[in-house]
């Protein structure tokens, strides 16, 4: 996934519900959970928005070095990609 330049945005048929501090996504007949970090990718993604612009504002918040969460970043994402959650736009 190029983390620079290929924009990410969450689709439109994905129904979401809040509960406390989580999310609960419904797709396809399916429901995923998320966390509250998961929570505030999420929330990024309602417009377009590159991997490397999530990991910066996520590394911002929690005060945390880049390369700490980078991976983690970039594996939730792309498991959202994979069920379906969020596509890539060019």
């Amino acid at each position: 996934m190029g983390i620079e330049k290929v924009k990410l945005c969450r689709l439109s048929s994905v129904k979401m519900v809040e509960l406390d501090d989580e999310i609960i996504l419904s797709h396809q007949e399916k429901n995923y959970v998320l966390n509250a970090s998961g929570v505030e990718i999420w929330e990024m993604l309602k417009q377009p928005i590159t991997t490397k612009e999530i990991i910066e504002r996520v590394a911002e918040t929690y005060n945390v070095q880049l390369s700490l969460i980078e991976s983690d970043v970039i594996e939730l994402l792309e498991s959202f990609v994979i069920k379906g959650l969020i596509e890539k736009q060019a």
